[in-house]
């Protein structure tokens, strides 16, 4: 649809409300992105500080776990015995809702790779076997058989501990990882929602500098074509045709000026008319004018022969008397 065909001012809401609405747009883009960025910083944040307070909960309760073991193989004390077989009893605890915990954190939305999920359950699997030798080791040592738990202690607590201690490593080490692609695929995506909405920007700006040229110059034309026809008309020009195809309110003067043009065109004809009817007329007067200053110069020329002739006659009388 062209643009005269609108009125001037839908014609400028036109233009107003498509800078508008590539506003909203980028607005709306922008929001957006941001929205994903906020969330996947929140996600990525809060996760990574449960898991590393998961992995430290079960590094500690492990330690506490083995020092309780070893207390418990060189005391005698029964109450004091019994003190460590309940910190042991408390660390398993915590230890298996750790790993419970961990498990659920990493099946949820949002959940790591899958080699942090095969790194825990290695963990898990070492921990499983850490366990009956930890309970062989309390048996041993509640029947007397110390030097046995030591021995027990030394060649298989102790390496399935530092076992465990190195997979927990590794899954630190693993979740760092993930976190720092996590982060970069952030960071590409900040900068995706950057050119996006640099490249939105451009073509908003483009679009409102060709809405705002169209809409000037379907004003500014015509009005100037306005102008022209109406100084031709000033000079007493009437011939040029003044069209126009729009329904806007220029088109509108242009039409108006169209009709005052033709009935100037009318008029002027009309005392044109009339003029070379007084032309005709005084041309003809003045042809009457003439015939009859040469009649009347006839007309006294025979007067003066009559009189010469009248002289001579009355001359001729006195002499015959």
């Amino acid at each position: 649809m062209a643009l005269n065909h609108l009125k001037i001012g839908p014609r400028i809401a036109l233009g107003f409300a498509t800078v508008l609405v590539l506003a909203a747009v980028i607005v709306g883009v922008g929001v957006s992105r941001l929205s994903s960025l906020a969330y996947g910083i929140e996600d990525i944040s809060l996760r990574n500080l449960e898991e590393a307070s998961l992995v430290a909960d079960v590094e500690r309760a492990t330690l506490e776990r083995a020092i309780a073991a070893r207390n418990l193989v060189v005391m005698t004390d029964p109450a004091k015995r019994q003190i460590e077989l309940d910190r042991i009893s408390q660390s398993q605890v915590k230890i298996n809702e750790s790993f419970a915990a961990l498990t659920s954190l990493l099946s949820g939305d949002g959940a790591v790779n899958e080699t942090a999920r095969k790194q825990l359950q290695l963990t898990m699997d070492v921990e499983a076997r850490y366990a009956p030798v930890a309970t062989a080791i309390v048996k041993l040592s509640n029947a007397g058989q110390k030097d046995a738990a030591i021995d027990k202690m030394i060649n298989e607590c102790i390496p399935l501990l530092s076992e465990v201690k190195a997979r927990l490593q590794q899954y630190a080490s693993e979740n760092k990882r993930v976190v720092a692609e996590t982060v970069a695929g952030l960071q590409a995506k900040a900068s995706e929602a950057r050119t996006i909405m640099i490249a939105m920007g451009m073509a908003a700006l483009l679009i409102g500098a060709g809405m705002a040229w169209l809409i000037q110059r379907s004003v500014v034309v015509p009005i100037s074509r306005a102008s022209a026809a109406v100084r031709r008309v000033a000079e007493g020009d009437l011939t040029e045709t003044l069209e126009s195809s729009g329904r806007d309110e220029v088109s509108t003067m242009m039409v108006d000026l169209s009709h005052m043009q033709q009935r100037l065109r009318e008029v002027v004809g009309t005392i044109r008319s009339g003029v070379d009817s007084v032309t005709t007329a005084s041309a003809e007067i003045a042809t009457g004018n003439q015939d009859l200053s040469a009649r009347t110069e006839q007309t006294a020329s025979n007067l003066q022969q009559t009189a010469s002739s009248m002289e001579q006659l009355t001359g001729t009388v006195k002499q015959s008397a």
